[in-house]
């Protein structure tokens, strides 16, 4: 299965969050902490959940601060 990987940065307190929201929505996205210190994420998204990644991550904005590099 072919897979996007896209970068994150978040608050170290918010991973526990992260990994939790987004293990509701396995299909769209599996998301690993590379660096627990300084918050590095990465996410494993399906190129067919692009876009409702996307929505979620500007939903969980809200909640946390989050930044992707796309």
């Amino acid at each position: 299965m072919n897979t996007l990987t896209i970068r994150g940065r978040i608050r170290p307190s918010d991973i526990a969050f992260l990994n939790a929201t987004l293990g509701c929505f396995e299909d769209v996205a599996i998301v690993r902490t590379n660096d627990r210190k300084a918050g590095l994420v990465e996410f494993w998204v399906s190129p067919n959940y692009l876009e409702e990644f996307k929505r979620l991550i500007d939903d969980l904005s809200s909640e946390i601060d989050i930044t992707l590099e796309m």
